[in-house]
């Protein structure tokens, strides 16, 4: 890092080699080394001052700086591997130095960490993240201080994010976007990011996941026509436009012809009341299928176990319709749950549900205690 003098006497030094960095209040702030951050002067990104604009985030410890991140009021977050620390590095009369009486570092949480440097998002007073343990969020309370959730927001579909590959986490990227928060990640063996997830504001869910056949390298927000899209981009050269076709259909990685998008939709546990077994009689589902769209009805039982697909569905009519699919099962089970695929097109299910027969006396059970 080249040493200079600078105009008004003091030491300064040029940009140093650094993979992190964020843009605030005119200056740019860097990350030198595993746990130093330096602030450039103002209006100059080129020039440093190692000794009076610079800070320490957990230093002495095993951890190390992932990324930064301008927050609101001149604030710093730096999201550390293990650790997430508040900066607030206000610059003194002098317009060079940092002012250690207005100056802070606060740590938020040391229980994690930002595992993925592209996947940081801010949405108003939250922002997202991506850990170990899934994604969180951290919440501006009330009383303006920033907290965060030692619970993973992700935590209803953990099973799914228990999926991502660890040692190629860091390649997740993110974007808030049309109040969603979208993040891709690799999922299974996947070296660079596959799967898409995304996070509903407004419903506070997690809506869907969709698997691609090439790298989400990168989540894009742009024009198009007069809206602003969202786009994914691949490192081999291939740009796609997401939630443009209607027809359920995606263009193949090629960008010639199109792939049907299977759906899946995987219904809340039947049991009737009762622990006993059942005997399982028809599954009725309302369903609207455009023309050329097909589904499938499937039921997945417990004690006596089983998988069975009970119907199929095809509209081969050239108008869409209205159907009322009705199928019987004619098994015994404790439960049963009902799983609704759409294999072509885009297919709507409006109501599904199931019947089964109790015995007129369920037997009676007894329990003995120690």
């Amino acid at each position: 890092m080249a040493q200079g003098s600078h105009p008004l006497g003091v030491t300064y030094s040029r940009l140093p080699s650094t993979s992190t960095a964020t843009f605030l209040n005119n200056q740019l702030v860097i990350a030198r080394n595993r746990d130093e951050v330096l602030i450039s002067d103002v209006f100059d990104a080129e020039t440093y001052d190692p000794v009076s604009k610079s800070f320490r985030a957990n230093a002495g410890s095993n951890d190390y700086i992932v990324a930064l991140h301008p927050y609101a009021e001149g604030q710093v977050l730096v999201f550390c591997r293990k650790s997430i620390w508040l900066a607030t590095a206000a610059i003194g009369s002098d317009g060079v130095s940092i002012d250690p009486a207005n100056s802070s570092l606060q740590l938020l949480t040391d229980e994690i960490g930002c595992s993925a440097r592209r996947s940081i998002a801010t949405a108003g007073v939250f922002v997202f993240f991506l850990s170990d343990n899934g994604v969180y969020r951290l919440d501006n309370q009330f009383d303006l201080k920033l907290r965060g959730n030692t619970q993973p927001l992700s935590d209803p579909i953990a099973d799914r994010m228990a999926e991502i590959n660890a040692p190629a986490a860091h390649t997740s990227n993110a974007v808030y976007f049309n109040n969603r928060y979208y993040i891709a990640v690799p999922l299974g063996e996947a070296t660079e990011p596959n799967a898409l997830f995304a996070y509903n504001m407004l419903n506070q869910a997690w809506e869907t996941v969709d698997t691609y056949g090439f790298g989400l390298d990168r989540l894009l927000i742009s024009d198009y026509g007069t809206q602003r899209r969202l786009f994914a981009s691949s490192r081999n050269g291939k740009l796609f436009l997401l939630d443009e076709l209607e027809s359920g259909t995606d263009d193949t990685a090629s960008g010639l012809g199109s792939t049907d998008v299977p759906g899946l939709l995987l219904s809340r546990r039947y049991g009737w009341g009762s622990m006993n077994a059942k005997r399982l009689l028809r599954a009725k589902a309302s369903v609207v299928l455009p023309a050329g769209a097909s589904c499938t009805l499937e039921a997945v039982t417990q004690d006596f176990d089983n998988d069975f697909q009970i119907a199929a569905l095809t509209n081969s009519t050239g108008a869409e319709e209205d159907y009322t699919l009705k199928a019987p099962m004619r098994c015994k089970a404790t439960t049963l749950d009902l799983r609704w695929r759409t294999l072509t097109g885009r297919p709507i299910l409006r109501q599904i549900t199931a019947e089964a027969a109790r015995s007129s006396m369920d037997p009676t059970e007894t329990r003995t205690l120690n």
